[in-house]
């Protein structure tokens, strides 16, 4: 077995130091993991700088690609109940698709990166623990913040362990995509018939329409407002995916 379980006290990335350690050994076993309590070049989906400051859990995961378009998904709900599992109230946390997980609102607490690589993936994930990032431009949250608001006492490291472990355990249950589906829908941000907001990627230009479903591979599913002839909206059904848009709007 080729289980590796590494703990840094800083790295650059646990995505690259784990992509790293695949292309050494390329039959490393699933849930192999790299952790660092800090790191100097996080990134988040489509290269977005993730500020990494000490006392947060930065964790890489490696798994099978069983779950394919839906890993990301598998990542979100496992975190979602880990966090949960360190005293979060679930009715306080939302996952707003595709890959973050808010608290209270629109507070960001948790980001998720899943990278294919030949047969498998490398699903990253860092959570805001201890500690805020100083410049992240949007409202952010932690662990800290939720379970002791008034700052009357302070979490120590070991709650990043728990955190880790527990998360490890709820990647690992046997579960299948009818299933997983499910789950995730039950904790989005937003349910059927909630006005949504997104932007091209490539031609940067804003969309606007109404949440319907998750596709069959993951995607969003949504009926875009159109002008027609005459002026007035109508709705087009049109599938979002994660490498093309970026959410701009979140439903509170």
């Amino acid at each position: 077995m080729n289980l590796l379980q590494v703990v840094l006290d800083e790295t650059e990335s646990t995505q690259i130091e784990l992509k790293l350690q695949l292309a050494q050994n390329e039959n490393l076993s699933e849930f192999s993991f790299v952790q660092a309590y800090a790191q100097k070049t996080g990134r988040g989906r489509q290269g977005r700088v993730w500020e990494s400051p000490v006392g947060n859990l930065y964790l890489s995961v490696l798994l099978t690609d069983h779950f394919s378009t839906w890993t990301p998904h598998l990542v979100a709900v496992a975190l979602f109940d880990s966090l949960v599992d360190v005293g979060i109230d679930p009715t306080l946390l939302r996952i707003k698709w595709p890959n973050d997980i808010l608290v209270e609102g629109n507070q960001k607490l948790a980001g998720i990166i899943c990278e294919k690589i030949g047969n498998k993936i490398v699903a990253g994930i860092g959570v805001n623990v201890l500690t805020l990032p100083l410049s992240a431009g949007r409202p952010v949250s932690s662990i800290q913040e939720v379970l002791h608001p008034a700052q009357d006492e302070q979490l120590s490291e070991d709650t990043i362990v728990q955190l880790r472990d527990f998360f490890m355990e709820h990647l690992a249950r046997p579960r299948q995509v009818a299933e997983l589906k499910y789950q995730y829908q039950n904790r989005m941000l937003f349910q059927v018939g909630q006005k949504i907001s997104w932007q091209d990627e490539q031609t940067q230009i804003r969309h606007e329409g109404e949440y319907v479903k998750l596709g069959e591979h993951g995607e969003l599913v949504v009926n875009e407002f159109q002008d027609s002839i005459g002026g007035a909206k109508e709705l087009i059904e049109k599938r979002l995916f994660s490498e093309e848009v970026h959410l701009l709007i979140t439903a509170v």
